[in-house]
């Protein structure tokens, strides 16, 4: 009975993950160097803690995805009380038993005054296997920023709830961007 009750389970989280319609989280276009992903603006928590002080609005961020290239391109949008320009990004998942981080500088594209928030945009980029290892984590992913100027570092995370259902969906895209290579 227990083994039956354990494939009927497999069968239905399998179904559910592959039956997902990611086609509006995503665009897919040709592109001269080969075929461009383009994930839609995504939103993330803010991390509770000292974080919440100066952060107005959850973090927004989006991807390109070129397959010709190994690199994957991030850009975020970051809401604050106060003026911030992070120089630095860490993004912390669980690959499997341990805990695992992608880590790099930033670029500020433009800071601007928004009525009481000053908004940040940057971009940075990570390697293609490193995006796919983050969205295998069981656990959601921690993007920290950090400033030489700034002494306060920024936080967001998912809830499990949430990062369950953007997980997924990463994962099926995947799925495509492998069948299309």
């Amino acid at each position: 009975m227990n083994k039956i009750l354990s494939i009927l389970v497999f069968w239905v989280s399998f179904t559910y993950i592959n039956a997902q319609d990611i086609t509006k989280f995503y665009k897919q276009s040709i592109h001269t160097e080969g075929l461009l992903y383009f994930v839609y603006p995504q939103k993330m928590s803010i991390k509770k803690g000292e974080s919440s002080n100066i952060c107005k609005k959850d973090l927004s961020y989006d991807y390109t995805y070129l397959d010709s290239r190994d690199s994957v391109t991030i850009l975020m949008t970051i809401a604050t009380s106060v003026p911030y320009k992070p120089d630095y990004i860490e993004i912390t998942y669980n690959s499997g038993t341990q805990k695992s981080s992608v880590s790099g500088n930033t670029e500020i594209l433009y800071v601007e005054s928004q009525k009481k928030n000053w908004i940040t945009r940057v971009r940075t980029t990570i390697g293609y296997n490193e995006w796919v290892n983050m969205y295998k984590s069981p656990i959601p992913i921690t993007v920290s920023f950090s400033s030489d100027t700034d002494i306060q570092k920024i936080e967001y995370m998912d809830s499990q709830k949430r990062w369950k259902k953007v997980s997924m969906k990463f994962i099926r895209l995947f799925q495509l961007i492998d069948y299309n290579n």
